[in-house]
């Protein structure tokens, strides 16, 4: 079993640019893998820092006791497949890039779209209620809000990525229609 894991610590200056060891504490033994974003203590303050794990180890290289420990796994649940680290090194190598860098350039994209995956919009009146209010809105000259009631008679619930590209609706209208409950 790996007890020690070498970690590229997200910085992109180039006097930290090399993997560092950190010991793996007791409860995340066997569950640390290559790729995977972990927050490690890093610098004189300990100042908790993402990282990512290049290399797993069964000893270290420097004092055992010297060693910080990882603090924990990261909230992102993206992980660096092996070959991705294998290429960030040669893009470092070939381009003059940071090590870091390189590894954000070949990230999976999912990171930057996760706050969009699960917003809904939630329909908390019955159907014949917002219908009522859909007509109240039409007449009072209120097309986006009269359009998002109208199709929140048919559905109970749209997802955020509907409502806001297709029917184009201003987050403002949401908040406006959240406020009169």
């Amino acid at each position: 079993m790996y007890e020690y894991a070498g970690i590229i610590v997200d910085i992109s200056h180039e006097k930290v640019d090399r993997p560092f060891e950190y010991r793996i504490p007791r409860h995340l033994l066997g569950k640390i893998e290559i790729g995977m974003s972990v927050t490690v203590p890093f610098g004189n303050g300990n100042r908790l820092r993402q990282g990512y794990v290049t290399e797993l180890k069964k000893e270290p290289e420097f004092d055992k006791g010297r060693l910080k420990e990882i603090a924990g796994v990261a909230e992102s649940d993206v992980a660096v497949d092996s070959i991705l680290i294998r290429l960030a090194f040669w893009m470092k190598v070939h381009y003059g890039s940071t090590m870091i860098n390189a590894l954000k350039t070949v990230l999976p994209a999912r990171r930057k779209r996760k706050s969009l995956e699960k917003k809904e919009v939630v329909r908390l009146l019955s159907a014949k209620e917002t219908a009522r209010l859909a007509g109240q809105c039409a007449e009072k000259k209120k097309p986006a809000m009269a359009r998002l009631l109208q199709a929140m008679t048919e559905a109970e619930r749209l997802p955020y990525g509907l409502v806001k590209g297709k029917l184009h609706i201003a987050p403002s209208t949401l908040k406006s229609l959240e406020k009169q409950g």
